[in-house]
């Protein structure tokens, strides 16, 4: 004290400071005696408030995750809602998920026109087809018992009797050409060397096709009959026959099918004269047929498309195409209203989780949002959802321009605009499956669902592995099946169809093995013997060897939690408050419930905290042992330069005695020995 008081009249401020510390500590010490007596109360305040924050914690997980899960189910309810009422294209109003009748529509069509097309085989079967079941189906004139048609019924497609479908427009049919002496220059050179080829004409490529005019002239002097039409003027797009793809230009001859007979006539007449000009040579690499169907009950469009294509190695191949969509598709006006209230609806939910994975990117950070899993997922379902709708609005906006119904003595194509909804739906289809298959997300979070997840997940990099083992093994057996029966057999015309042809074999479907013996009886019965045994018996175990494997890791490692836990813990909790609600259970044995409840998941946290924590010392320790072992390895190795350093001194130390006691010895003068200085 009196060295205090010394310190505070010469002006320092020491002790006033040890003097403020003195009374501070005696203050704590008062106050620490305070608080042990009021120990367990605070202890028991602090857990009841553990208590309250872990309960409205898990709460609040819950809740939310249950609202994302109901507002998710809705989502994928009008989502089917509107996938049933894009394909359904029955004569109802409103979407039953039967679209039997547009099946049949499309079985009818193709039992009318494909049927008797694909056996033609050489120009004038094509003249007979046209003038005797063509011209006869789409404008039949008497009934099945030779009646007449009324003039009402007149221009429906019918055998012996009109259908339910109407031909809208005029029938076309184009013709595409390649140029003279198309071949390649050397091969051409060589044949007309030696006078076996005057004029070649090659395979088609858009950059050979023939826009020049053709056929006798209209009169003497004049242009020839049959004009080139671009593309534009067609309103085609390019189309990908079974040969190659063919440019939407060409040379177009129309047939009006109105039903009457002097129609009926006029097509005969100008079917006659296009065989007598030889309208078919051989410049002639392909021929479309395209009529538009239009059934009024079901208010849908088909689009028939008969392709005939000359390949310059010769022959004919007939192929029917068909696109069958709905004019709602195409017009605003003729769509459903449910349908656009189910659209709209679910374009608002899409915008709605547009909005969530963008305040997720925006919190996470984009690298951590594409380096998860489900980031990458719900990213791409959102970019294929835009794909889809910028097809349908630029199928609508497309069909603004073509008024519907169109006239009848034209030809209105509708192929590019019935594409476009073609992919629209195959696009949706995609989306449809990822958006079902999103739903594992939430049901991940259920703790009976969690085990299989884990089991998949765990078992992925070996998946990987075998996927890639099992493409090598594919790959190179589809390269044998092209090589050995790729010009003799129809499914293995190419490399994809042999893989195609591989994996039905694989799934045990085996109707081309017989022809493949057939055709080689060696190769043929070793590649199936092989392959099944490769594949079916060694490489499928494998598989299902690496899931046993997961799953019985996963077993190891994690508690199951069956669906009885799940469905006593986490679904009967609701029912309880609506029980106690309502008073058929009393809200002290809830609150005794959900404490028992809480205590019992904070324990588990605390236990696994305490893991982790011991995890964590383990791991520092093992960190430290490794940090002490490279050290000592560090002082090992400058302690045996050391001892190499002193040895070395040591052999040189004991050399120069030798030779200081050598030149002793000696008389000689050490002054003048060099060596002894060196």
């Amino acid at each position: 004290r009196r060295r205090g008081e010394g310190e505070e009249k010469e002006g320092g401020m020491e002790g006033t400071t040890k003097t403020a510390w003195t009374s501070e500590k005696r203050q704590g010490t008062a106050s620490s005696a305070t608080r042990s007596e009021d120990h367990p109360n605070q202890e028991k305040k602090a857990s009841a408030l553990q208590l309250a924050w872990a309960r409205y914690k898990i709460g609040e997980r819950l809740r939310s995750h249950n609202v994302e899960f109901t507002i998710y189910c809705i989502y994928l309810v009008i989502l089917t809602w509107v996938v049933i009422n894009v394909q359904d294209l029955g004569a109802s109003s409103l979407p039953s998920g039967n679209n039997e009748e547009s099946f049949f529509t499309t079985v009818d069509i193709r039992n009318r026109f494909a049927a008797p097309f694909e056996r033609v085989r050489g120009p004038d079967e094509w003249f007979s087809f046209v003038n005797n079941t063509l011209l006869s189906m789409i404008s039949p004139l008497v009934w099945y018992d030779n009646s007449p048609i009324n003039a009402s019924d007149l221009g429906f497609p019918g055998v012996s009797s009109p259908g339910g479908l109407k031909v809208l427009g005029a029938v076309s049919v184009r013709q595409v050409r390649v140029q003279v002496n198309s071949c390649p220059t050397e091969f051409e050179d060589d044949f007309r060397s030696v006078g076996l080829l005057q004029f070649c004409y090659g395979p088609y490529a858009e950059e050979f096709q023939d826009e020049n005019d053709f056929g006798p002239p209209l009169s003497v002097g004049g242009l020839p009959k049959y004009e080139y039409s671009n593309a534009e003027e067609n309103a085609e797009e390019s189309f990908r026959g079974r040969v190659t793809t063919y440019n939407g230009g060409g040379f177009v001859v129309l047939f009006q099918s109105d039903g009457s007979q002097e129609s009926r006539d006029a097509s005969v007449a100008k079917l006659e004269e296009l065989r007598r000009d030889t309208w078919i040579d051989r410049q002639t690499r392909a021929i479309f047929i395209d009529i538009n169907l239009y059934n009024p009950v079901a208010n849908t469009l088909s689009l028939v498309r008969l392709l005939t294509e000359l390949p310059a190695s010769g022959g004919l191949i007939s192929t029917l195409y068909l696109k069958h969509v709905g004019l709602g598709m195409m017009y605003m006006k003729y769509a459903r209203n449910v349908t656009l209230a189910a659209e709209i609806a679910m374009l608002i939910l899409l915008l709605g989780f547009a909005g969530v994975e963008a305040v997720r990117m925006r919190r996470m950070g984009l690298s951590a949002y594409f380096h998860t899993l489900w980031g990458l997922f719900d990213f791409s379902t959102l970019i294929l959802f835009i794909v889809a709708y910028a097809y349908r609005w630029r199928a609508l906006d497309f069909s603004q321009f073509k008024t519907f119904p169109p006239e009848q003595l034209s030809f209105t194509s509708f192929s590019h605009e019935a594409s476009l909804v073609i992919t629209f739906r195959n696009v949706l289809g995609i989306c449809t499956i990822f958006s079902w298959a999103r739903l594992f997300k939430s049901m991940k979070r259920t703790p009976f669902m969690e085990h299989v997840f884990r089991a998949i997940f765990i078992s992925v990099p070996d998946l990987l592995y075998f996927c890639a083992c099992f493409t090598a093994v594919l790959f190179g057996f589809s390269l044998a099946h092209f090589l050995a029966f790729g010009d003799d057999i129809y499914e293995c015309r190419t490399l994809p169809h042999c893989m195609l042809l591989l994996w039905r074999m694989f799934l045990g479907q085996s109707d081309v093995v017989e022809l493949m013996i057939v055709r080689n009886s060696v190769l043929g019965a070793f590649f199936y013997v092989a392959w099944t045994s490769l594949s079916a018996i060694i490489l499928l175990n494998v598989f299902l060897g690496v899931i046993v494997d997961g799953y019985s890791r996963i077993s190891n490692e994690y508690e199951r939690i069956s669906f009885g836990e799940y469905l006593q813990s986490g679904i009967l909790r609701p029912l309880r408050h609506i029980m106690v609600r309502y008073g058929f259970q009393t809200s002290e044995e809830e609150a005794a419930h959900d404490s028992a409840k809480v205590t019992e998941l904070l324990s588990k946290e605390m236990e696994e905290a305490a893991a982790q924590r011991q995890l964590n010392r383990e791991q520092q320790a093992r960190d430290v042992a490794e940090l002490t072992k490279r050290k000592r390895k560090k002082q090992q190795e400058r302690i045996d330069v050391l001892m190499q350093s002193v040895m070395s001194l040591t052999r040189e130390t004991a050399l120069i005695s030798r030779r200081l006691r050598s030149a002793e010895d000696t008389d000689a003068p050490r002054g003048t020995d060099p060596d002894f200085f060196n």
